[in-house]
């Protein structure tokens, strides 16, 4: 079960095709998702009493500020952070997991089933004891989707593990402005826990199932996606089938040789290109306001607002302090960062 974790159980009960061994994963990674890590890591030094380290890029340095100012008042004394769980499928018991670091599962048992929650604590109100659970969600971009199925599993290990009936559970939305912890609330009982081990232990033994694609393949963070039988066909209907294949040559996340990788690099700009037209249709078909398709649901363009710091006035309002151009100089730096797999052709000349 190495695959799953308790993170990923929306995505699981969406579709389990991933779960088969041989398709390939991916992590593409990216820099929203370092960012997060970056936020979270600020939490978690807090929590625990350890040296804060600020994020180096503007936007998570935002967050991180916003979610300083709601530790600062939202902590207790019996909050913990980056708490590993597993939970036995079969025995449906819990546990917490030994951890050499972030994300280590090593000492699951093949029965288990694990995951981190951002933050644990325990508490009692009139109907008794629960665990409450907190997950942080940085949003630097895309919609935001629920984190209903990725709270139930977290609160269904610790609710195993402690020994209590019930869980508080919440997501913490962080944005340009500031924490949101009113949006995304759940209250499970015992009823509702037990709903949960079904769905992921059903989930588990139909997995993998056949790939069924929908909005989850990316809010849900598919590594499958470049695999799946359902890309590849969206694939073709983008460029022919004639250009995706050159003898046992496929468009895939797995290279087999050099002469493969520089083929897939010259086939990825007419990839680019179409769906460059796609989006370019799609944004048309939308531009007088929401469409409505035959089942009801309904189809927008999406905004989102982006903080940007105004460069020059930043600069002006040092000089106004009376800082000279070293010290401005000092505040830039430059970085080399990947820009696209590119293929340089070979210079071949006429033999003497």
């Amino acid at each position: 079960m190495s695959r799953f974790s308790l993170s990923g159980t929306a995505r699981l009960l969406a579709c389990s095709y991933w779960m088969n061994p041989a398709v390939p994963l991916v992590d593409t990674g990216s820099n929203a998702a370092d960012g997060g890590t970056a936020v979270g890591a600020v939490a978690e030094a807090v929590i625990k009493g350890q040296r804060v380290v600020m994020p180096e890029d503007e936007k998570a340095y935002l967050f991180a500020q916003h979610v300083l100012a709601w530790l600062k008042e939202h902590r207790t004394t019996g909050m913990r952070a980056e708490v590993p769980f597993a939970w036995d499928v079969r025995d449906d018991t819990g546990r917490e997991l030994p951890s050499k670091g972030q994300r280590d599962y090593s000492a699951a048992a093949d029965t288990e089933v694990c995951g981190t929650a951002d933050i644990v604590s325990m508490g009692v109100d009139e109907d008794g004891a629960f665990v409450w659970i907190a997950d942080w969600k940085c949003h630097f971009g895309g919609d935001r989707v629920d984190a209903r199925d990725q709270l139930a599993a977290l609160a269904l290990a610790a609710c195993r593990t402690y020994g209590v009936p019930r869980a508080k559970c919440v997501a913490l939305h962080v944005d340009e402005r500031g924490v949101d912890d009113t949006s995304e609330r759940y209250d499970l009982d015992a009823f509702d826990l037990d709903g949960v081990a079904v769905s992921i232990r059903e989930a588990l033994a139909n997995a993998p199932s056949e790939p069924r694609s929908g909005p989850h393949c990316t809010q849900r963070f598919c590594g499958a996606i470049a695999a799946c039988p359902k890309t590849q066909a969206g694939l073709v209907q983008l460029v022919p089938d004639v250009a995706l294949v050159r003898k046992d040559w496929r468009y895939q996340p797995v290279i087999e040789s050099p002469d493969h990788l520089a083929w897939m690099a010259t086939v990825r700009p007419m990839l680019s290109k179409a769906m460059k037209q796609v989006d370019a249709a799609m944004a048309a078909y939308v531009k007088d306001g929401p469409v409505t398709t035959s089942t009801g649901d309904e189809v927008y363009q999406a905004t989102r607002r982006m903080p940007r710091l105004n460069m020059g006035a930043l600069e002006q309002l040092a000089r106004d302090k009376g800082a000279t151009d070293e010290e401005i100089a000092s505040c830039f730096r430059t970085s080399v960062e990947p820009n696209g797999v590119r293929v340089s052709a070979a210079k071949r000349g006429r033999a003497a």
